[in-house]
């Protein structure tokens, strides 16, 4: 008699790539996924800005 797998006992390797999943599509709304690095991008950009300005007022004054 075979053992039922549990689906936590899957490997990485046996796993549907989420693409050709059947669901996908129908959750699939085409929008970019929103990654860390998308979200503080802003941020990021504001303190670099900030970091130069603070560099160039220390070597002008």
């Amino acid at each position: 008699m075979q053992q039922q797998r549990e689906p936590w006992h899957e490997h990485e390797r046996d796993r549907v790539p989420p693409e050709l999943d059947p669901a996908f599509s129908e959750f699939d709304d085409d929008r970019p996924s929103r990654t860390m690095a998308n979200r503080l991008r802003p941020v990021i950009w504001v303190a670099a800005i900030a970091a130069l300005v603070a560099m160039t007022l220390t070597f002008v004054l």
